[in-house]
């Protein structure tokens, strides 16, 4: 067999033809392969001001799949070229009214605008699965044209990986044995370049008109039904008899499901129908009976299995309210039930529904009023209210106010977490209509760094709205027992400490004393002054040297309130005021002023002042 390389002119022509078919695909794979190489070859200042870039690399890759499926529904339809053109710009139109929705900073707020992205990502693959087949064509030409894309699909990422590694190895050698000074960036812009650009144009060469495969016959390759037999369909069978293990396990002992049960259930149902969809064009062979038999078996035993996982997500949601992830969970649970129904009494048993239906909830879980966004935050608001109502924190106008009392551990702990949740998840802008004043404006004044909270940038918005309302952020898995743990902490003065040395003789500044050594000198006039450190105790006794009664005592663990905080986080750093970090005391000896400006320990049940650094003023008595 005579073996030839294709032509130049025939790679250029199969590009150009390809080109012609999707030029909007390539148009959005191209954009966010170049916003990918621009914004990852910045440093990350110019990053941060131009956060528009990211959005637009993330929007792109999604129109790759997004405006797949617009071209090969058009594709189908009797219009004219006009028609589809217009269709297809339509679609661009949509992409493009989407991305300025977004806000500019995906990297900063909520995660509700992620969430709702890997969505879109799902539907529109789920819908460039059956798109070209709405108007006409059978199920077994829609499981042919998605075989072929399929293998299309990991043909093209292998050319891509391959592609990728030689021309990287030829890169490294052009760097350690020819000297050029090859930046460590070029590697990842290749990578986007070969990933978004390459990729997708190869991939889409190699997709075949949905018209052409009606006409085919249908092509089932021997490995695919090898590894579905023997590999997959195995593996789920021994995952579903765990499960009803499981489930017998429930059952003897009585006890509540535990929540990770759901993520088993769906997964590998899921994983099971997958393996279903894949045998589908040989179930009817006469010699391939056990599959209709295990077909049909399977989604028998999954209706257990499905009512384990709706009660299961019921007892969560009932207990905590519904969350983004317990709506998805959720959805997904009434979307398998549905169909195990669908495939245990429907005759037809159109394997095409699973993508349609799948799309149609998917779609409205991402927006409108019943979405997992619009749900989730009306449940853990109204549990929020819930929370300030029973402690009697709220107005009968809806405004909420201060706790008059330290609530109780696990009252803080399921405040914590709601407040946390919603500001993670929807943005503190949700909490406004509690407040009187703006929330920005409640947070700053609050801020928690000021008051009763510890550092925890990933949480400072729900630190400081807590804070405002005299709650502690308390972290789920603190206890009573955990509370009073040792726990390193570093307190700074929130202001530079002052110079002016008033109505004092003497100033002496800085001095940092430790855990090394105990006491210290220092000459003030023609006198000594002696300071000595009790780092258990938290204090400082300065006095006259061998003048015993001139002693006086600074006792800093009584006299900052930070050290009276009750929660245990794993680091507590806080910017303490200038007044509460300044103690003045006298007797008929010293007049001392002590102006603290930074202290550091462990607090709790083994806690030590281990280093202290302040500034002093003296003024002698005579």
């Amino acid at each position: 067999m005579k073996f030839s390389l294709p032509s130049i002119q025939h790679i250029t022509t199969e590009a150009y033809q390809t080109l012609s078919r999707f030029p909007f695909v390539i148009l959005c794979a191209v954009v966010a392969s170049c916003a990918a190489v621009w914004y990852f070859y910045q440093p990350y200042d110019v990053q941060t001001d131009h956060p528009q870039i990211f959005k637009m690399m993330f929007v792109g890759f999604l129109g790759i799949s997004w405006m797949y499926a617009s071209t090969t529904f058009a594709e189908q339809q009797t219009w004219s070229t006009l028609i589809r053109t217009l269709f297809n710009l339509t679609s661009l139109i949509v992409l493009i009214i989407y991305y300025a929705l977004l806000k500019d900073d995906l990297t900063e707020g909520a995660y509700l605008d992620w969430y709702r992205l890997v969505m879109l990502f799902l539907i529109a693959h789920l819908f460039a699965a059956y798109a070209p087949f709405i108007s006409a064509g059978s199920v077994d030409q829609f499981w042919e044209y998605n075989k072929t894309i399929f293998l299309r699909f990991l043909l093209s990422g292998i050319y891509t990986g391959f592609l990728y590694v030689g021309l990287s190895v030829a890169l490294i050698a052009l760097d350690v044995l020819l000297g050029f000074d090859i930046d460590e960036r070029t590697y990842l812009s290749m990578f986007f370049i070969l990933a978004g650009i390459f990729n997708t144009w190869f991939f889409l060469a190699g997709v075949p008109d949905a018209k052409t495969i009606q006409t085919h016959s249908i092509d089932y390759p021997k490995g695919l039904r090898v590894f579905v037999q023997f590999v997959l369909i195995p593996l789920v069978t021994a995952y579903i008899l765990i499960l009803y293990a499981y489930l017998a396990k429930i059952l003897i002992e009585w006890e509540l499901p535990n929540g990770w049960v759901t993520y088993l259930v769906l997964s590998f149902s899921i994983v099971g129908i997958l393996a279903l969809l894949l045998l589908h064009p040989v179930k009817e062979d006469s010699d391939k009976q056990w599959i209709k038999w295990f077909s049909t078996g399977y989604y028998r035993a999954l209706i257990p299995l499905v009512v384990l996982l709706l009660f299961s997500i019921w007892v969560r949601i009932d207990d905590y309210g519904v969350t983004i992830n317990r709506f998805i969970v959720a959805t997904l649970g009434v979307w398998l039930t549905l169909m195990v129904l669908y495939f245990i009494i429907s005759k037809s048993k159109s394997i095409m529904v699973i993508p349609i239906s799948l799309c149609v909830i998917t779609l409205g879980a991402a927006f409108g009023p019943f979405s997992a966004f619009s749900v989730s935050e009306s449940s853990q608001l109204h549990r929020f209210e819930e929370i300030l109502s029973e402690q009697s924190m709220i107005t009968e106008s809806g405004i909420a106010v201060s706790a008059s009392e330290v609530l109780e551990l696990d009252t803080r702990k399921e405040l914590s977490s709601i407040v946390t949740y919603l500001t993670d998840h929807h943005g503190i802008e949700v909490f406004q209509p509690y407040f009187e004043t703006s929330i920005e404006t409640v947070v700053d004044d609050s801020s928690y760094q000021k008051r009763i909270g510890y550092y925890d940038p990933g949480h400072g918005d729900a630190a400081s709205l807590l804070a405002s309302l005299n709650v502690e952020l308390t972290n789920e898995w603190v206890t009573i027992e955990t509370m009073n743990q040792s726990v390193y902490f570093e307190f700074t003065a929130e202001t530079g400490v002052q110079q002016n040395i008033g109505n004092y003789d003497y100033f002496i500044a800085p001095i940092t004393v430790n855990t090394v050594e105990l006491e210290y000198e220092f000459e003030v006039g023609d006198d000594q002054l002696l300071v000595r450190f009790d780092p258990d105790k938290f204090a400082l006794a300065i006095s006259l040297k061998d003048v015993e009664e001139s002693e006086l005592t600074i006792n800093i663990l009584n006299d900052i309130d930070a050290f009276k905080y009750t929660v245990n986080p794993s680091n507590y750093y806080k910017d303490i005021s200038l007044s509460e970090m300044t103690f003045e005391t006298e007797n008929d000896w010293l007049s001392l002023r002590v102006i603290m400006d930074s202290l550091s320990g462990m607090m709790g049940d083994e806690q030590q002042l281990n280093r202290a650094k302040f500034n002093l003023y003296v003024r002698i008595v005579e």
